[in-house]
């Protein structure tokens, strides 16, 4: 879910006009005033690229400043140029290169694009070496310039997919700075090359579409040089006083971002606890830092906050809670998940998606930050998935999901269109349409991209929420919509293993067990070719404790749609070794040798426990089906029950408690029947309605949750009432067990087909 916050680079393109006086607008038009006019034009000829002529206002805009700077074809050799001073003449320079640079991310450079746009990379980079020699070669200071132009150079190389150079040209540009360069110039350059090491190369040949691969790997060294630049930007901020706190503050938000871009969760083994080079050691120090103490009796009112420091405050939020929903941790990721909501609510209404910095006495600092209708959806997203409790008529986790939902699907989605006036009364949603001024085509495109892929997360969420509610014709329904919307923006392939697996898990809850098996073994087959694998630490004496040592067993899909697998056969096998109920397919399921299933049960097991929270319960199940001793078997219980119950997941609690509930039935009756009846309450809560009313209805089927728990829990009831020579219990037992065994027989034809 990372991929959605974008991580924070200067922006001072536009900045530096502010530098410099503005060209008078009286007086008749000649060749002494005409230059400075095609300057201020070409500057209002720009639109964002939200505005439908964002094209047209591109193309007279070039024209505009080739036009000033006599660079149109058959143009007088005796036209305005002369009449520029030196830095008119830069600030034209700098203009041509970074209209270039939009016509470039608007994706019109290639061979494909116009013929007014073919070779704009040739213009960009002659004005760039235009600009580079006058900021150099002039006696008045031009030194923004000249830091700005390198800047653009660096990131048309790393378009250009000349990476090492890109990155040598902005190792050199950090060098050549001075004591005597503002302190946002330094920062900015470090926020630059920040960027750079992280960010993916993009190709703007043709363009620009939405991504259909997962965010490449990140290798060490770039991992590692990201950290130090943080840890430089943070040392340079506290050299330059108090009045650099915000930028501090900055610096440790983005190294957090850091690790867990890098999935850097865990700390290693021998990792000192401050050394920061995990999430889980560095996120307390960060909370600290921006005032979230979430021990404390009270904490510092938003609107007290400066709109920066609430930004960043948002950002540490959601990583936290996502760092304690991946460990299974229900209380921490709730307190940070109220918090958010705090901080949400009561924030400004930026609706541009960047910040300034104010400094003392020096200019400010320009940071570009998520744009706040990604964080508004997300914050919905991280809440749906941090509630792992779906038992009752109205979970709150169903509840984020299908709110969420509705949101992704408001007719403003899409980012990609003219103004709507109309939408101004809900602030929102006009936060998802407007753009900074400066912005490129290609980072308006960024944000309906990241819209597309949330509403995709948010049909998984409800798929699954359906799965596990029993609610399997409603699964069927939202799966078909992920697949349509996903082949709709073309980033089917990056939801091609999620898919797959939902798909195995609603054949495996309509007992459609040989569908169920090919989808399993096609999830993992899929999120194994397509997991980029995460960087290793440099030193192989300190092994990291979470998933980035997965280098084997592929992303969280793979492990799970093998422990799905090794479940079904399992629970398979125990049907046939025990004479019960034959499923509608199983002729159509081949048999697996009983030695083999154990290895690989064995191996899935293993796996499991490179993963915290559902998958490390899962995986301490899975030992306690194979253990052949008793009470092993009952403590790996245990432990899987504790994971489940610190994560508040009664959907995985409730199988825990009845598999253990299985080994107290003949040896102690009144502690079964304990454990028996919370599973019977669970079971009963996974598929609810929405009111009393509703299951009163004739017309309307009963609801019965989970219908395969529910009957082999009936089942045990009904034998310890027998047992116990309760006629009439077990005769009233064995009516809901009917009900329950007509439910599951008919099971299969809930199914996809």
């Amino acid at each position: 879910m990372l991929c959605y916050c974008c991580i924070f680079v200067p922006k001072f393109v536009c900045s530096l006009w502010s530098c410099f006086p503005s060209f008078t607008r009286h007086g008749p038009i000649g060749p002494a005033m005409a230059s400075p006019q095609f300057l201020e034009l070409t500057r209002q000829l720009l639109h964002p690229p939200t505005h439908p002529q964002y094209v047209i206002s591109l193309y007279t805009a070039l024209l505009s400043i080739r036009r000033c700077l006599n660079l149109e074809a058959g143009a007088n050799q005796q036209g305005y140029e002369g009449a520029l001073s030196v830095e008119a003449m830069c600030q034209a320079w700098t203009l041509l290169a970074e209209i270039g640079m939009l016509i470039m991310g608007a994706g019109l450079g290639g061979e494909s694009g116009p013929d007014w746009a073919r070779g704009i990379s040739a213009d960009v980079e002659r004005a760039i070496s235009e600009g580079l020699k006058l900021s150099l070669s002039s006696k008045t200071s031009l030194r923004p310039f000249w830091v700005h132009l390198t800047s653009l150079h660096a990131h048309l190389a790393l378009w250009q997919h000349n990476v090492k150079f890109s990155r040598a040209i902005l190792k050199r540009l950090q060098g050549s700075l001075t004591k005597y360069d503002p302190p946002s110039i330094h920062y900015s350059v470090l926020l630059a090359w920040h960027a750079n090491l992280l960010a993916p190369v993009p190709s703007y040949s043709s363009a620009p579409a939405a991504s259909t691969s997962p965010l490449p790997s990140l290798s060490p060294s770039d991992i590692y040089s990201a950290l130090q630049i943080t840890h430089d930007l943070h040392i340079m901020a506290r050299q330059h006083g108090p009045g650099h706190d915000i930028v501090v503050q900055l610096a440790l938000v983005l190294r957090l971002r850091t690790l867990a871009r890098a999935e850097m969760w865990h700390a290693r083994r021998n990792e000192n606890p401050g050394a920061g080079d995990s999430v889980a050691t560095f996120l307390a120090y960060c909370e600290a830092a921006l005032h979230l103490p979430f021990d404390a009796p009270s904490m510092p009112e938003v609107a007290q906050l400066p709109p920066i420091t609430i930004q960043l405050q948002l950002h540490t939020l959601i990583i936290g809670v996502l760092y304690f929903t991946l460990t299974g941790n229900a209380d921490q990721a709730s307190r940070r998940l109220t918090r958010l909501y705090v901080v949400l609510d009561e924030s400004p209404q930026d609706t541009e998606a960047y910040l300034k910095i104010g400094l003392p006495d020096q200019p400010p600092l320009i940071v570009q930050t998520t744009h706040p209708r990604v964080l508004y959806e997300l914050a919905f997203l991280i809440s749906s998935v941090s509630k792992r409790d779906l038992v009752g008529r109205k979970p709150r986790r169903k509840i984020f999901a299908e709110e969420g939902l509705k949101m992704a699907n408001s007719p403003n989605e899409n980012v990609i269109c003219a103004f709507d006036l109309s939408a101004l009364s809900n602030p929102w949603l006009t936060k998802a349409v407007i753009v900074p001024m400066w912005a490129s085509l290609g980072d308006a495109r960024e944000v309906e991209d990241r819209l597309a892929k949330m509403k995709a997360d948010f049909l998984c969420e409800n798929a699954s929420i359906a799965i596990i509610r029993n609610e399997f014709e409603r699964a069927k329904q939202h799966i078909d919509t992920l697949i349509a919307h996903t082949r709709t923006y073309s980033i089917f392939p990056l939801y091609a293993s999620r898919i797959t697996l939902l798909h195995a898990h609603l054949a495996h809850a309509t007992a459609r067990h040989s569908r169920a098996l090919a989808c399993y073994r096609a999830a993992a087959h899929l999120d194994a070719n397509d997991t980029p694998q995460p960087p290793q630490p440099a030193s192989s004496s300190t092994t990291p404790a979470g998933p980035q040592n997965t280098s084997r067993t592929g992303g969280f899909v793979r492990v799970a749609a093998r422990a799905g697998e090794v479940g079904l056969l399992l629970g398979m096998r125990a049907q046939r070794r025990y004479g019960e109920r034959a499923t509608s397919d199983k002729g159509k399921v081949p048999e697996m040798d009983d030695g083999a299933l154990d290895v690989m049960a064995q191996e899935v097991a293993e796996e499991c426990k490179l993963f915290p929270g559902a998958l490390a319960s899962v995986g301490k199940l899975i030992e306690a089906v194979l253990s052949s001793e008793i009470v092993r078997a009952k403590q790996r219980l245990k432990a899987s029950l504790d994971i489940a119950s610190a994560a508040l997941d009664n959907h995985l609690r409730a199988l825990v408690i009845t598999l253990t509930s299985a080994h107290y039935v003949h040896t102690a009756s009144d502690h079964a029947k304990i454990m028996l009846d919370t599973a019977r309450q669970l079971a009963a809560g996974m598929g609810a309605p929405l009111d009393k009313e509703a299951q009163q209805r004739s017309d309307q089927p009963p609801e019965l949750g989970n219908a395969p728990l529910g009957l082999w829990v009936g089942e045990r009831f009904e034998e310890l009432y027998l047992r116990q020579g309760n006629a009439q219990r077990a005769h009233e037992q064995r009516r809901v067990n009917d009900a329950l065994r007509q439910a599951v027989r008919i099971l299969p034809s809930r199914g996809p087909p």
